[in-house]
């Protein structure tokens, strides 16, 4: 693991956790800089660099956390806390405080839960066509409903992370698949109904794998 991809697993353990997590590059001279997680800090190396299994347990402890802690913030969830309150005019009204592009009504509540879901799926698909960043979910608050994407959308959206995470341009992927780059773009389209097993090999191809879990509806 680099360094860079280390201050991202404490940033979304930290958005995840709802602790403040900043990176400092002004403190540390040349490329060196101190990650705050909360109260802990620790001194961090050259993003592009790689660290020892050592240096990161000691990373680790001195922001007090575990290699537990660590491999929970590797896991990738796409259920996102929404908030439901019923306007002047009685229209159920949903918005998502990680996506403020995102807003959709309804008349009834149930109506509103369901348009929900493809209006998630809609601000996550318009990040990705324009390149934009995907973020954890946050915590969810007191009142807050979640939504969560559909599995494909899902899969689809941990590629498109998966491949930003190790700067992997599609062409790359598709010569790692010994697929052609057009096949590459359908498995990054939203919009477009690619299988299961292609997907999880992709995704098994940058390093990731997949598993489900199935929960009662609340």
């Amino acid at each position: 693991m680099n360094a860079g991809e280390f201050i991202r697993r404490i940033t979304v353990l930290g958005t995840t956790r709802g602790i403040p997590v900043r990176f400092d590059k002004t403190r540390g001279k040349g490329s060196h800089g101190t990650l705050y997680y909360g109260d802990h800090f620790t001194v961090v190396k050259d993003r592009r660099k790689e660290c020892g299994p050592g240096l990161l347990g000691k990373m680790l402890a001195d922001l007090g956390l575990s290699r537990r802690d660590l491999r929970e913030s590797m896991e990738q969830h796409f259920e996102y806390p929404a908030n439901i309150e019923q306007d002047s005019a009685g229209f159920y009204l949903i918005t998502f405080p990680d996506f403020p592009e995102a807003a959709t009504d309804a008349r009834s509540r149930e109506a509103a839960l369901s348009e929900a879901i493809d209006c998630l799926e809609e601000a996550v698909a318009g990040r990705m066509k324009r390149g934009d960043d995907i973020p954890a979910p946050s915590p969810a608050a007191k009142g807050t409903v979640l939504i969560a994407l559909s599995a494909l959308y899902s899969m689809k959206a941990a590629l498109y992370l998966a491949l930003r995470e190790a700067r992997l341009s599609q062409s790359a992927l598709a010569a790692k698949l010994g697929k052609n780059e057009k096949e590459v773009r359908r498995l990054l389209d939203p919009e477009h109904a690619s299988r299961t097993a292609a997907l999880e090999a992709a995704l098994h191809s940058v390093g990731k794998r997949v598993r489900m879990i199935v929960s009662d509806a609340s």
